[in-house]
């Protein structure tokens, strides 16, 4: 039942970041606040595992380094406040470690990422520069738990079990 509870309060936090993010580029930090320990939480409750969370945050930390490589190549500024990587971007990460297992965790990155370059280039490029990278994941977030809400998934969230074939 707290899983249930859980999950649609998160499904509302992603609801919003990915409003705030759409209409305004700027989150409410308090979202992010409400997310992580939500997510926390639903981790904890579906046997959280630290090996997971460890393998995702070494994933994020290399992405990271991958983004500020390439802004420190092209002499951009290395804060997280300016218009190729912002504070939210990286606050939405935190709360998706708690979320999957690595391997779910990197096929639902990778995909989310294509997504938003999707939407960038078909309804924002013309309007705005700036990707709203952490309102993208957010919806991506949103199908993803209604999908688990509905019986789509296989408890494939927390569990890489669902790639091995039996043959």
């Amino acid at each position: 039942m707290l899983d249930l509870i859980l999950e649609i309060l998160l499904i509302g936090i992603f609801g919003r970041i990915a409003f705030e993010d759409f209409k305004t580029r700027q989150v409410h930090l308090l979202l992010f606040v409400f997310g992580f320990l939500t997510a926390v939480l639903l981790s904890i409750e579906r046997s959280f595992h630290y090996e997971f969370l460890l393998f995702n945050m070494v994933f994020v930390l290399i992405n990271l380094l991958a983004v500020f490589g390439y802004g420190f190549i092209k002499g951009k500024s290395l804060t997280l406040n300016n218009k190729w990587f912002g504070l939210g971007d990286l606050l939405m990460w935190s709360i998706l470690i708690f979320c999957f297992s690595p391997i779910n965790f990197i096929l639902f990155f990778i995909g989310s990422l294509f997504f938003s370059l999707l939407t960038y280039i078909f309804f924002f490029r013309k309007h705005n520069t700036l990707i709203p990278l952490a309102g993208n994941q957010s919806l991506c977030m949103v199908i993803v738990i209604l999908g688990d809400l509905l019986g789509v998934s296989i408890n494939f969230l927390l569990n890489d079990m669902w790639i091995v074939l039996d043959v």
